[in-house]
This record gives structure tokens, C-alpha cells and sequence, in this order.
């Protein structure tokens, strides 16, 4: 039993890294797709309109609208305010044409269809604003963040400038002090240079 759990533990350094290389492959694929937003919201609407076509036996109108409402947020995260209205609006147009009865075809037949497009619409747009908000304060953090670290090495940068002169005069008080010409003069001087360099 111990051989098994050191053997355990001693595998687990050999998984971490291929799983953060995973990671930093996924973060590169998804900021390379996402640096043309508009052609990363057609795909992810293509995929889901596929899926929601080929499942269509297996899942109702409402499940697939919850996948359209997932590449809304994930645009809006990734994109900001424009893509992720435009992912809304993009939806709920296709959303209408697919799989909303009759099929095929803009004209909406029922009244609860009418209503579950003005939902999705209004859902789909709150989320949009909600998400490119998180971006922004996320992004008005990081520049608080950095101009607080840019704060920080002015200020530790002044500190090391004042601090070599200051280091010097005092040196040369301590060597004035140890010599012997004009004690009283030298002394009175020499204690009003130590007092300032403090």
C-alpha cells in the first residue's frame, strides 16, 4: 500500500507538466481565434447550429438555446460589448431560422415562440453588457495594478538616488570628525552636516 501511494506521488510531477502545457496551448489557440472575434462567433455559431441540426430528434428548441446563449458569453468575455452583441443578435436570427417552428423560415407561427425570441434577445444582450463589463474592470485593474508597480519603482528609484549622497556625506562627516585642525569650528560644521543628511 505505501509503495503504491509513493508511487503515486511521484507520478504526479510527470502529469503536471504536460497539463500545463495543455493549458498554455489552449490560451494560445483560444487569443489566436479570438484575434478575428467575428470569425471565431460565425464558427462557434456554426458548430452549435450543427450539433443543435444533427440532435435535433434528441433536444428541444430550449436546450439549443442555452448553447447559443453559452457562444454569446464566451463572446462577450473574449470580444467585449460589439462582438457580443453581435453574437446575440447573430443567434437569435439564426436560433429563429433553424429551430424555430416552422423551420426554415423566419415566420413564427406561435405566440410563445415570439415571446421565447424577445427573452432570448433580452437575455442574450444582458449577458453581452454584463460580460464586457467584467472585461473592462478587469482591464482598468490591470492598469491600476500597474501603474501602482510603476508607482513603486519611481519611488524605490528616488530612494536609491537619495540615498548615495546622503551615504557620501556622511562618510566625509566621519572622516572630518576623526581629524584633529580647528576642532571647535570643525565639530560645529560637521554637526549641522550630520543633522541636514539625516
Amino acid at each position: 500500500m505505501v509503495t503504491l501511494v509513493n508511487f503515486v506521488f511521484k507520478q504526479v510531477p510527470r502529469i503536471a507538466v504536460p497539463l500545463s502545457r495543455i493549458s498554455a496551448i489552449g490560451q494560445r489557440l483560444s487569443d489566436s481565434i479570438f484575434s478575428h472575434p467575428y470569425a471565431a462567433i460565425g464558427l462557434m455559431l456554426s458548430v452549435v447550429t450543427a450539433l443543435g441540426l444533427l440532435t435535433f430528434d434528441l433536444l428541444r428548441p430550449a436546450n439549443v438555446e442555452g448553447l447559443f446563449l453559452l457562444v454569446v458569453l464566451v463572446s462577450a468575455l473574449k470580444g467585449g460589448r460589439r462582438p457580443g452583441v453581435f453574437a446575440a443578435l447573430t443567434a437569435t436570427i439564426v436560433f429563429d431560422f433553424c429551430f424555430i417552428p416552422p423551420r426554415f423560415s423566419f415566420a413564427v407561427t406561435d405566440f410563445a415562440y415570439l415571446v421565447t425570441l424577445f427573452v432570448f434577445v433580452a437575455v442574450a444582450m444582458t449577458t453581452s453588457e454584463l460580460a464586457s463589463r467584467a472585461l473592462r474592470e478587469h482591464a482598468a485593474r490591470a492598469h491600476a495594478e500597474a501603474a501602482s508597480q510603476a508607482k513603486d519603482a519611481l519611488l524605490n528609484r528616488i530612494a536609491h538616488e537619495l540615498r548615495a549622497p546622503l551615504t557620501t556625506i556622511l562618510g566625509w562627516v566621519h572622516i572630518l570628525q576623526q581629524s584633529t585642525s580647528d576642532a571647535h569650528r570643525t565639530t560645529r560644521g560637521l554637526a549641522g552636516l550630520q543633522r541636514k543628511a539625516q
